[in-house]
């Protein structure tokens, strides 16, 4: 890895975690919201009123778990679930799990006996004594904390590979180079050497004067690649392009599709889909 990619999966892994400390917000807020509204009701069709009670008791466990929430992120991106290091990884989440739910029982309960006898008058009963309260939470903080880890890592993911799509588009349009990941390797070839690319799975087979590469790309994103390396691709198929100066012969099908005769020797089928696009090459 060069420090050019070293840096951008930096950037890309501070971006995950602003997003994913807004996204668990937003659901530590619905969360609290539904559950307290839904006492709420519960207490009324019982017949009693339910006051701040509902709101109060949801909304301390939703403080607690907001207060915690950067430092849970924060494991996660020093400690990340990835290949190589999971063991370690594991065993650090395995303490911090234990830890938040220790932490967020604690402030939970601090907050509910402060604000108990403030605005409803009356002393804080918990649930029992201090080890049954942790165990009772345990089982809920451990969807919790488990939860944040899954949206970062799936932020960080996403932010990762768009900044790499990015990356490799913006290399493509000014250098003119076509960056490709083929196995554990990455190649990079000028665009004015592609002749065509065909899909094969979710790899595409990119074919030059001199060779093949199996390479890990959709078709439609070497298509904007090699568009924005300023060689006009040509699509023919769902499955299958060609670059304009390549093709040199479009020989006309029966069924109203077409074979195009490429520079390097090869063919490729046209689909009825396509076909018009060729009028213009």
């Amino acid at each position: 890895m060069t420090l050019q990619d070293r840096d951008r999966d930096r950037a890309a892994d501070r971006r995950a975690f602003v997003m994913a400390g807004l996204a668990c917000s937003a659901g530590v807020a619905a969360v609290v919201t539904i559950n307290a509204l839904s006492l709420a009701d519960e207490i009324t069709r019982s017949g009693a009123a339910p006051g701040l009670y509902p709101y109060i008791l949801e909304g301390a466990s939703g403080a607690a778990t907001l207060m915690l929430l950067p430092a849970v992120l924060a494991l996660g991106a020093a400690f990340p679930l990835e290949t190589g290091r999971w063991r370690i990884s594991l065993a650090v989440h395995l303490a911090g799990l234990a830890a938040f739910a220790a932490l967020h029982t604690g402030l939970m309960t601090g907050f509910r006996s402060m604000l108990w006898p403030l605005l409803l008058e009356r002393p804080y009963q918990g649930f029992g004594s201090p080890l049954e309260t942790f165990i009772y939470e345990l089982r809920k903080d451990a969807l919790t904390y488990i939860s944040f880890q899954a949206v970062l890592m799936l932020l960080r993911a996403l932010t990762r590979a768009r900044m790499t799509i990015t990356a490799l588009r913006r290399e493509a349009r000014e250098g003119g180079m076509i960056a490709l990941r083929c196995g554990g390797r990455e190649i990079r070839l000028p665009a004015s050497e592609i002749v065509s690319a065909s899909a094969a799975g979710n790899y595409a087979e990119i074919r030059t004067q001199t060779g093949s590469h199996l390479a890990r790309i959709p078709l439609s994103e070497l298509e904007t690649m090699l568009a924005g390396a300023g060689v006009r691709p040509v699509r023919l198929h769902r499955s299958h392009l060609a670059v304009h100066a390549a093709i040199r012969e479009i020989i006309p099908g029966p069924d109203g599709g077409a074979q195009v005769r490429l520079a390097d020797g090869g063919s490729l089928p046209v689909s009825r889909r396509y076909r018009a696009g060729l009028k213009t090459v």
